[in-house]
């Protein structure tokens, strides 16, 4: 018999073995087991790989968010202690005086609104920013000069006139008016005093509070500079202004709480920072 003839006979005896059922029952037991592990097995996979995109993606979305609010220049009105930015207060005895003659805290407002030749206006602070460089206008000679140099802390406001109380303003006119006191990134504070080779007051107890912030995972700290009567300006608020053109596009206001009063466009009343009652403008002023 030849190798082929053999091989044949071989393979129909094969096909004549019965397998019995339960061997055959088992069988498929065991393939249809295999089968639905690698199925779960296929599943889990892809789930993990799912999860772990969705890890990434969140982790790139947290860095972008971050990377954005990391890059500005400017503090807004809503800048708050978290688990990512640090406030330091640095308060200071209030040195925005208008006048050697004036406690402007104190003195009768009536007595300063009268004595001193200031523009008084009601108006609206459509936006806030914060510097401590500036372009800053002087006037000799009947000539104007720009130099732009490093400044303290200073408030920047775009503000609307709703009223012109006194001076040359007119009403919906636009301007930018600045005012000492405000707040910045740490390294933009410290720019100023480096400048000058100088140092804050209290840049022990800065840089204490500053170290601290680092090792607790803050990743940025604000320096936070007012006079400790000041009034913060607040982006959407209407206010009673005490205005002083210093030169060309110069304009400076006071954060003093005497002189700077939120102001009910509704009622036409003057808030009063220490009794926190409204009044009626015309008798606080004339």
């Amino acid at each position: 018999m030849s190798d082929n003839e053999l091989d044949l006979l071989l393979k129909e005896k094969i096909n004549q073995i019965r397998v019995p059922k339960k061997v055959d029952k088992d069988i498929k037991s065991v393939m249809y087991k295999k089968i639905l592990n690698r199925k779960n097995n296929y599943l889990k996979y892809v789930a993990s790989i799912v999860i772990f995109l969705v890890v990434i993606l969140s982790v790139i979305f947290v860095n972008i968010k971050y990377n954005k609010l990391n890059t500005d220049e400017n503090v807004n009105n809503d800048v708050q202690v978290d688990n990512l930015y640090g406030v330091i207060n640095v308060n200071k005895e209030n040195n925005n005086a208008l006048s050697y003659r004036y406690d402007i805290d104190t003195t009768d407002l009536k007595t300063i609104f009268s004595s001193l030749d200031y523009d008084v206006v009601i108006a609206k602070v459509e936006s806030i920013s914060y510097t401590n460089y500036d372009t800053k206008y002087y006037t000799q000679g009947g000539q104007d000069f720009v130099k732009e140099d490093y400044v303290p802390v200073r408030t920047i406001a775009n503000v609307k006139i709703i009223k012109n109380i006194r001076g040359d303003f007119k009403v919906d006119e636009t301007f930018t008016v600045k005012a000492n006191g405000g707040i910045l990134e740490y390294n933009q504070y410290m720019r100023y005093w480096n400048y000058y080779n100088m140092k804050p007051l209290d840049i022990d107890r800065i840089e204490k509070e500053y170290t601290d912030y680092i090792n607790a995972g803050k990743e940025k700290v604000y320096i936070s500079e007012f006079g400790e009567n000041d009034i913060r300006l607040e982006e959407g608020k209407t206010y009673m202004m005490f205005i002083r053109k210093m030169a060309e596009n110069e304009y400076f206001t006071n954060l003093s709480k005497n002189l700077l009063r939120e102001y009910d466009e509704n009622t036409g009343m003057i808030l009063n920072n220490d009794t926190k009652e409204y009044q009626d403008i015309n008798s606080v002023l004339y």
